[in-house]
């Protein structure tokens, strides 16, 4: 006789321990547990890892079930928050290494599954979407609450980012490169934040040949690729004037100039684009660049290059997995081909990422006056008579730049408002995300 699965679960309910599973049972049982994951998210997980699951059987089923992981992961650790209200400021930098970056990491595996299980014809009892629309507000509502007691807290401590005792990353060329005597790579991935970091560690460790260790530290404020950049190049003072920064005189914009300040400290360090690295065979690169060279810089752009533009900024996510690749790949050439014992991945800021549209409200209009720079996430400026409904602070405590000018950024996640700028894919301003 036939199997009528619909009867078995109306019969014996979604918690029976079956011990075979037809297809359609699978997807019966998933429909179910995707309606109750919100409120019993380990439940799920348990569940599971019952289902046996075979790729090449039925590929939406696999999907289904790595959805359903991805979401059970993410609600656990989400449900399991009772407060974000910490005491100082280096409370919440551990405890967003330790467990606040774990959400945004099963977010964007929750995102990842979600764009793929859109691409497919679902089974007729499958539907997602509800599921989908409320892991986005729950992420949203979880950025916004975070921020928002962050914030107030930096607020009491009148915003003296530069005494919190944690590394910084102006900090990074002392802290790691000056004093070395090995040969050493600097491998700067454009928007790596923390939790991606996270995630290519696990990704190295698979490779047993070698050993690797995440440490985590802190950018200043504006938390974008001018100011992470140079604070990542010397020990040396970064000087700003007419909004452009330099080191012992030299611009800090551009490769070459990178190289020209790295040279201050090391005379044959070199600078590089991946994509240059890339085009050469393994006799030229290691010729022109690893050769007799003790510190070699290497930029790597591909998630900040696809968030940051309005048009592709939806692709982040995707963006973020490729970035992993590519590192994972690059790390593993560095060590065979050009003999480098010491890498070194990091980046120069990270980024804050919506799926939804976000509301009228999360958007504000920019204080008027004339000022220095201006992005959607902050504003660099000594015309402060329009700010109101912002934080204000002084540039020399959220950098190591000695001036009188003050950083504004708007409240929790907020944007500014901005004529033809991306509103997804954001960075600059002062969130845990982007620090």
């Amino acid at each position: 006789y036939p199997v009528s699965e619909k009867t078995l679960i109306d019969t014996y309910t979604t918690d029976s321990s079956f011990t075979y599973f037809t297809n359609e049972l699978k997807f019966l049982l998933l429909s179910d547990t995707f309606k109750t994951i919100t409120t019993f998210p380990e439940k799920t997980l348990r569940f599971l890892q019952t289902i046996p699951n075979n790729e090449e059987d039925n590929k939406e089923l696999s999907l289904l079930i790595r959805f359903g992981g991805a979401c059970g992961n993410y609600y656990s650790q989400l449900n399991a928050i009772k407060s974000y209200r910490l005491d100082k400021p280096i409370d919440y930098i551990n405890k967003y290494v330790e467990i606040f970056s774990k959400i945004d990491t099963y977010y964007r595996h929750t995102v990842l599954t979600i764009e793929a299980l859109q691409k497919m014809s679902l089974h007729k009892d499958i539907d997602v979407g509800p599921l989908a629309k409320n892991i986005h507000s729950s992420y949203d509502n979880f950025l916004i609450e975070l921020n928002n007691e962050w914030l107030d807290c930096m607020k009491q401590y009148n915003f003296k980012f530069n005494e919190i005792p944690v590394p910084k990353q102006v900090d990074f060329y002392k802290d790691h490169i000056s004093d070395s005597d090995q040969k050493i790579v600097v491998i700067i991935s454009d928007a790596l934040r923390y939790e991606s970091g996270e995630e290519l560690l696990k990704e190295m460790l698979v490779d047993t040949k070698g050993n690797a260790s995440i440490s985590h530290m802190m950018t200043g404020i504006p938390s974008v690729t001018h100011w992470g950049m140079s604070n990542l190049l010397s020990d040396k003072p970064i000087s700003l004037k007419d909004g452009k920064l330099s080191i012992e005189g030299i611009l800090t914009d551009g490769t070459k100039n990178r190289e020209k300040i790295l040279k201050i400290n090391e005379p044959s360090a070199k600078a590089v684009q991946y994509k240059t690295l890339n085009t050469l065979d393994r006799e030229e690169a290691r010729e022109k660049y690893f050769n007799e060279k003790k510190v070699v810089y290497i930029y790597h752009n591909h998630i900040d290059a696809i968030g940051d533009v309005s048009k592709t900024e939806m692709k982040t996510f995707t963006a973020v997995n490729d970035a992993i690749e590519d590192l994972k790949n690059l790390v593993t050439k560095v060590h065979a081909s050009f003999a480098v014992g010491r890498v070194f991945i990091t980046s120069d800021h990270g980024f804050l990422f919506n799926y939804n549209v976000l509301p009228e409200a999360s958007f504000q209009t920019a204080p008027k006056g004339t000022h220095l720079k201006q992005g959607n996430r902050y504003i660099l400026t000594n015309d402060t008579k329009s700010v109101s409904n912002s934080f204000q602070f002084n540039l020399s405590d959220s950098s190591s730049v000695t001036s009188d000018l003050q950083i504004i950024t708007p409240k929790a996640i907020n944007r500014y408002k901005r004529k033809g700028a991306g509103a997804h894919f954001v960075h600059g301003g002062a969130s845990l995300q982007e620090m």
